[in-house]
């Protein structure tokens, strides 16, 4: 998934601008005059809500007078990807920022005045295509890391093993000309997801959130895996013929912890130190500085490898992946992909 580490651009819509109202101070002030000299008035008793399990979905109709052409009134009341705005032609209060307008239809009305009829339709974002739910993919694989300390190493020849033992113990050469251990490149495991989702719009404020998020890990438990366990690397999206939004967003896990004890450290002084028990886990970084130790062994003096030090180093920052709008909880799919 080399793709997610380069510059893939977050791509969103122009931002949705909706004429400016101002409220009429005839009647009970349930029309809004537009500033071309149309009224718009709600009709309320058409309000129609329907609700499945791909979400709601929302209709309003609209008096506009003042025209019998559709083409004037284009950019009057709600336009595709506002939100729902219960006082737009409507003396109502609230706003609903999931229900977003998807589409328009404009017809001329029989009313014995110049007039058109405006029907608003709303669905809540994150609405599936067709259906289709939240789809999820994840590829289990090994990310390489280089380490300089082993968990247990076999001395050989054996005859030596004890004095050899003595010498390097866990460390990992050989030495390099500049007195490094040389180490190994060791492959860690790791597991790519991938969630793809569905919205109606993209706001700058939310696109603002996932440029905020990424390269971040989660700083609570999120989907089914443990605080600081899952990096975001991005997201891509695309939009297709039916205007809604497509977007792939992609997270490394690694919920490996490791709890060992290392009982080979000196201190400044090159004495013996007590064992340490070092903790690390997820995206955590664990490094050692390593020195050398003179002692004598089967009557000869040598260098024996120590640990000086040891050091785990946090390497992301925290977010909240709340606000990424995907839930924080396992991921269901019909049965739980991920189930705790």
């Amino acid at each position: 998934m080399a793709e997610w580490g380069q510059p893939w651009g977050l791509l969103w819509g122009s931002p949705n601008v909706s004429p400016t109202h101002s409220l009429s101070l005839s009647g009970n002030a349930t029309a809004v005059v537009i500033p071309a000299g149309l009224l718009l008035k709600e009709l309320k008793d058409s309000r129609q809500l329907e609700e499945d399990g791909n979400g709601r979905r929302l209709t309003r109709v609209f008096a506009i007078h003042g025209t019998s052409d559709p083409v004037k009134v284009s950019g009057v009341g709600p336009q595709r990807g506002d939100i729902y705005d219960a006082s737009v032609g409507s003396d109502e209060t609230g706003t609903d920022d999931r229900l977003i307008v998807s589409n328009r239809s404009v017809r001329i009305l029989s009313l014995g005045e110049v007039a058109v009829e405006l029907t608003v339709f709303y669905e809540e974002v994150n609405l599936s295509i067709n259906g289709i739910g939240r789809q999820v993919s994840l590829n289990i694989t090994g990310r390489s890391k280089k380490i300089q300390q082993g968990f247990e190493t076999v001395h050989f020849p054996t005859g030596d093993a004890g004095d050899l033992e003595e010498e390097w113990g866990d460390t990992i050469g050989p030495r390099t000309k500049g007195g490094e251990l040389q180490g190994v490149e060791r492959i860690d495991t790791a597991m790519d997801y991938s969630v793809t989702d569905y919205r109606s719009i993209l706001t700058v404020s939310y696109v603002n959130t996932l440029l905020g998020l990424h390269t971040r890990v989660n700083n609570a438990s999120f989907h089914g895996f443990n605080q600081k366990n899952v990096l975001f690397q991005g997201v891509r999206a695309t939009r297709s013929g039916n205007g809604l939004w497509q977007l792939v967003y992609a997270f490394i896990v690694n919920p490996i912890r490791v709890v060992r004890e290392y009982d080979n450290f000196i201190s400044a002084d090159g004495e013996d130190a007590p064992a340490q028990t070092i903790d690390i886990q997820g995206f955590e970084y664990l490094w050692f500085e390593h020195a050398e130790k003179k002692a004598e062994v089967g009557g000869k003096a040598i260098l024996t490898k120590k640990l000086r030090s040891a050091h785990i180093a946090t390497i992301y920052e925290e977010g909240n992946f709340g606000g990424l709008g995907l839930g924080t909880g396992p991921i269901y799919n019909n049965p739980p992909l991920f189930e705790i």
